[in-house]
């Protein structure tokens, strides 16, 4: 069983936000110390209230029910803890003003279960003073006949993910605390606790720009970005561990709207809570958003069976959210169905602030139930290839999406992984009008300073070690490009690339068959009644003849 806890709300004053240069004083920081099966324990920080009156007042309520209830009026730090509570169960922790309708501060937390073998954690993310930049994160743990946890800095898909601020990493009852690496080891059993602080101002790491963002407005991150993570694949641990949980709260300013790319509930995230079996990669890839309100706006549309979200900052203009609505019903109708996740999220907000600072905006990563990005006002960047590589990959590569046959395959998937993917980033945004095949020109463009070089390597045999990664993507969309004109010219335009990305899907939705090379072109010389099929392989793929596409010329 795991459960995880992470508390924030430090500041930082060495990097000022481009535009968030604003005082803001906190009148309270509810902060939870402590917290095991049957207690748990907080303090609250006040320096504005007045010793004459009753000015704080916080409830401990269990569905409704109110658990413990008292009154602060000291300007020191208050500690409260609190007994007899249930194993395994949600609490929220208010903290009231002198009305009951004027909330100051309020908490979720689930207590542990004395479980006989695994592992429990429980991080609750604290974003509640956001001008501050600084996520302070408090994991509480318990631990139980397995011989050894740790919690470690690993990426999924980022680049110096989490920045922790130098002599931050503390913990407790917690054998081995390594500040380098980060690195926290836990070997006894029991509970535990450990905590540190993540610097989310703008970092440009050159993957992206910034690895995630928070700032006056909002907070943008994937869980890599924040959250250190038991080393061991989770995957593998569940094969020999008897209970694993983990899961967590988010604490942000009070008027904040939310949205967690995990199952909640009573506003406690479950990590745990992907499909197949993949959990490790969600815990460090799923999107967690949060933001003001009156600064964005929020837009859904179901599409293929999904909720399809955007949350864009005012500042940007609103024509664009159709456009992406677009672009995913579009995608939508190239595979032939949707993915069948129930939500999927896209967080962007306005690139400008970062301008003085970067030349990227921030990037919160990309996966199965959401991507999140800083984009500048034209078409090239918020409908840009970045929205609709991400929407593609929801059916090709991310957890949902159809698996390679590696065994059956002795060539690099790079060309249908990410090659068909350029290709259709371009193919779906040109028949929207949003543009005109500018991403395959640019493409054949840089093509042409390789081509008879000993640098246009063959796709199929793609080395990431030593090739450069275009070949696989942007040579890549170019013979994705010539794959389809060849189905096309071949059937009398019967039948197109469109195609094979239904048959794959079909393949992988009714009998989780997984897609090779092989498959395809079986496909489409048998089923499409593409007889110079093999002719062109063996051209461009097995022979790597140049490329030559006389409508980018």
């Amino acid at each position: 069983m795991i459960s995880i806890l992470l508390l924030l709300g430090c500041s930082n004053d060495s990097i000022t936000d481009p535009i968030d240069d604003f005082d803001h004083t906190a009148e309270s920081n509810l902060k939870l110390t402590e917290l095991k099966n049957t207690s748990m324990q907080f303090t609250i920080v006040n320096d504005h209230v007045d010793e004459s009156e009753e000015s704080l007042r916080y409830k401990v309520v269990k569905d409704q029910t109110i658990i413990k209830e008292g009154s602060i009026t000291s300007q020191i730090e208050n500690s409260i803890t609190v007994d007899n509570l249930i194993e395994d169960t949600s609490y929220q922790l208010i903290l009231y003003g002198k009305e009951d309708n004027i909330i100051k501060d309020n908490i979720s937390f689930r207590t542990f279960d004395k479980i006989n073998q695994g592992y429990q954690l429980f991080y609750l993310i604290d974003a509640e003073n956001p001008t501050d930049h600084i996520l302070n994160i408090q994991i509480f743990g318990y631990i139980n006949q397995i011989q050894n946890l740790e919690l470690i800095n690993r990426g999924y898909h980022t680049m110096h993910g989490i920045k922790i601020i130098e002599g931050s990493l503390q913990a407790s009852q917690a054998s081995k605390v390594d500040e380098n690496e980060p690195r926290v080891s836990i070997n006894n059993a029991g509970f535990f606790q450990t905590s540190y602080q993540v610097d989310k101002s703008y970092f440009d790491t050159g993957d992206h720009g910034a690895q995630g963002y928070l700032g006056k407005n909002y907070l943008m991150i994937s869980g890599e970005q924040a959250l250190l993570v038991p080393e061991n694949y989770i995957d593998d641990q569940i094969n020999y561990i008897n209970r694993i949980e983990i899961k967590g709260f988010l604490n942000t300013p009070v008027n904040w709207s939310k949205n967690i790319g995990f199952e909640q509930n009573k506003g406690i995230i479950n990590f745990m809570s992907h499909l197949k079996d993949h959990k490790d990669e969600g815990i460090r890839a799923s999107n967690i958003y949060a933001f003001n309100p009156d600064k964005f706006r929020v837009k859904s549309k179901t599409i293929a069976n999904t909720s399809v979200k955007i949350i864009m900052e005012n500042s940007l203009d609103s024509k664009y959210v159709n456009d992406i609505f677009d672009i995913y019903t579009k995608m939508s109708d190239k595979w032939g169905n949707g993915v069948g996740d129930q939500n999927y999220t896209i967080m962007i907000t306005d690139a400008n602030r970062f301008r003085q600072v970067g030349s990227w905006g921030a990037y919160a990563g990309e996966w199965t139930n959401g991507q999140g990005f800083s984009a500048t006002e034209n078409p090239y960047s918020i409908t840009g290839e970045m929205i609709a590589h991400q929407i593609y990959h929801r059916w090709n590569a991310w957890e949902r999406g159809i698996e390679w046959n590696f065994a059956n395959s002795n060539y690099d998937w790079g060309f249908w992984n990410e090659g068909f993917n350029e290709y259709y980033d371009d193919k779906v945004r040109t028949e929207l009008n949003i543009i005109n095949h500018d991403d395959l020109k640019g493409y054949y463009n840089w093509y042409k300073t390789i081509r008879d070089t000993n640098q246009d390597t063959p796709i199929l045999e793609y080395d990431d070690q030593y090739d450069n990664w275009r070949i696989i993507y942007h040579k890549g969309a170019l013979l994705a490009y010539l794959l389809d004109k060849e189905i096309q010219n071949s059937t009398n335009n019967t039948y197109s690339l469109d195609d094979v990305l239904k048959f794959a899907w079909q393949r992988w939705e009714e009998d989780n068959k997984k897609f090779d090379y092989e498959t395809m072109f079986d496909y489409i010389e048998n089923n499409l009644g593409v007889s110079s099929i093999n002719e062109w392989k063996n051209k461009f793929l097995i022979n790597n003849d140049p490329i030559y596409i006389n409508k980018f010329e």
